[in-house]
Order: structure tokens, then sequence, then C-alpha cells
């Protein structure tokens, strides 16, 4: 599969695990905070390693993991957790 070339550029990639890192949704970042300070201390090989994996074809998502938060009313939300690298790639 062909993508576009500004699609597969590290900047882009970069600009994507940044918007993660500093969302506003504080409750789903709980989930992958821990995982920020290590992705982040070789960001340039781990994002130039997706992109790799992308371009040759042998990148393969996660399966999402689910989780159910309890409502005030006692019903469960359920909420899609992605693994760090598909939420860059989606972002």
């Amino acid at each position: 599969m062909t993508y576009p070339q500004k699609f597969l550029s590290y900047s882009n990639f970069e600009l994507a695990f940044k918007r993660i890192v500093k969302g506003s949704n504080k409750e789903y970042k709980l989930y992958y905070s821990h995982l920020f300070p290590g992705y982040n201390l070789a960001l340039e090989d781990n994002l130039n390693d997706l992109i790799k994996e992308i371009r040759q074809g042998t990148y393969k998502p996660s399966t999402p993991n689910i989780v159910y938060l309890p409502k005030r009313t006692g019903t469960l939300r359920p909420l899609t957790l992605l693994s760090l690298t598909d939420l860059i790639v989606s972002s």
C-alpha cells in the first residue's frame, strides 16, 4: 500500500506522539503515562522503526484492550485502549 509522503514523515509521527502526551483527556492518559518516558528516551529510533514497518507493510495493529469504568448510575462504560504505537499511527 502506498501512503502519502507527508503521512510517513518523521515530523508527522513526532507531532502525533506529542499530542498524545499533551492531550487533555487525563482519565484516558492515565493508562499510558507510565509508557511515555521510556518511549521518549529513544523517540527518534522508535518513530523511525514504526515508519519503516509501515513502509515495508510489516506493521500490524495490536488487539485493543477494553476496560469498563463504572458510571454514577452503576452501569459500566467501555473504554477501548490501543497500544501506544497504534495510538501514534491513528493520531
